[in-house]
């Protein structure tokens, strides 16, 4: 199939939400079957990781890890967070057991012209950073820094830096791509239309108090709920107005972030699949315009 090539003002935004992103996976492998390759593509958290596997054109990769191996103790469950002070084993993710079974393509990666923007939050300011790729090596500490969840895993450092979860900061990085420039924007979220978050009292006492050492930190945490909706708010108006182009859940996601139940993981991946088809003319029409 010839490859659609997107104008160079066309960007892709992807959310994260742990393993509700095997929604989004669906989405990118449709995206990868129709060639569908664009210029910009940023992410944050699980979408990073997702994007990361877009990028290198691995139709099946993302759903493969979080579907099939969901139930394996060496890369998710509480027993790694107890002895390891962390729910997800990045080191089997991006280490030599990945590279046995299901090997990135890092050939592929490092030759894309698609340029690769992936959000972290920067514990000591409490604001997101952005990283563009460069080799594998680093692209695996970055993405590990963006995926680090608030209390389920440890800080990430880079260049002696803490950083947590990019969705702490931004889960939705639209702006970013807006101010980069790009005029057509396509977002893939992870929750349906209707979908508001709610803060917790008891969640933000615990952040105060498990990252007492970077208030600024705490502060981004504690508004988390807030500073979403009013995100989710702008991205609607926005769409009502024919600036960007979303592609969603057409109803409540019933996942878990760290969720066993691998036939509901299919059934949100396929999900995914079936947006993608029934959206892509209507998506390739707005790019194209």
């Amino acid at each position: 199939m010839r490859k659609n090539m997107l104008k160079n003002d066309a960007a892709l935004v992807l959310e994260g939400g742990a393993l509700r992103s095997v929604y989004e996976a669906g989405v990118l492998d449709v995206f990868l079957e129709k060639k569908i390759e664009f210029p910009y593509v940023i992410g944050v958290s699980a979408g990073a990781l997702n994007a990361g596997n877009y990028i290198s054109k691995q139709i099946g990769r993302s759903a493969r890890v979080n579907i099939d191996y969901v139930d394996d103790p060496r890369y998710i469950g509480f027993k790694h967070l107890l002895r390891e002070h962390s729910i997800f084993n990045f080191d089997f993710l991006f280490g030599e057991p990945t590279k046995e079974w299901m090997p990135y393509d890092e050939n592929e990666f490092l030759n894309s012209n698609q340029k690769y923007i992936v959000g972290a939050t920067n514990c000591k300011t409490g604001k997101e950073n952005y990283f563009e790729r460069h080799t594998y090596k680093e692209l695996t500490e970055i993405l590990k820094a963006s995926s680090t969840l608030p209390i389920l895993s440890e800080l990430s450092y880079i260049d002696g830096i803490p950083y947590i979860d990019g969705g702490v900061a931004n889960a939705i990085p639209i702006d970013k791509a807006i101010a980069d420039g790009y005029k057509k924007i396509v977002v893939i979220l992870t929750r349906q239309k209707e979908f508001k978050s709610k803060s917790s009292l008891f969640i933000n006492a615990v952040y105060r108090i498990y990252y007492r050492k970077y208030p600024h930190l705490v502060k981004k945490m504690c508004t988390m709920s807030k500073r979403y909706n009013q995100r989710t708010e702008l991205i609607n108006k926005l769409e009502k107005k024919g600036k960007i182009f979303v592609i969603r859940p057409n109803k409540p996601v019933r996942i878990g972030k760290i969720e066993k139940n691998k036939r509901k993981l299919k059934i949100l991946y396929e999900e995914g699949r079936q947006e993608a088809l029934i959206n892509i003319d209507s998506m390739l029409d707005y790019l194209n315009k």
